[in-house]
């Protein structure tokens, strides 16, 4: 029969093997996160131009939508982030990420 105080230690042990591995895996998932935002920043940067002269065939004053810039990027065939179509989701943060409007201003 193992005695109480060899419970105790070894529960101990566990412990702290446990906060160490979730220690890493924190840090594993900051590194993560900022390879993709990162990825996602470079991906924005090049379609700058292709929603810009998206932007540019709209009536003066008018606001690309996410859903009308996830049709024509459809439309030209230009795979969304994951590999697939483009949704309103997905055109909303290339547009957030751009930093341009997407949605008019409210009076």
């Amino acid at each position: 029969m193992i005695s109480s105080h060899a419970k105790s230690h070894t529960i101990r042990a566990g412990l702290s093997l446990v906060r160490r591995d979730h220690a890493a895996s924190s840090e594993n998932a900051a590194r993560a996160s900022a390879a993709n935002a990162s990825k996602a920043d470079r991906r924005a940067a090049d379609l700058r131009v292709l929603v810009e002269r998206e932007l540019a065939t709209m009536p003066t004053g008018g606001i690309l939508s996410p859903s009308v810039l996830a049709r024509r990027l459809n439309e030209k065939g230009i795979a969304a982030p994951r590999g697939g179509a483009w949704s309103h989701n997905s055109a909303k943060n290339l547009l957030h990420r751009l930093r341009l409007p997407d949605e008019p201003a409210r009076d």
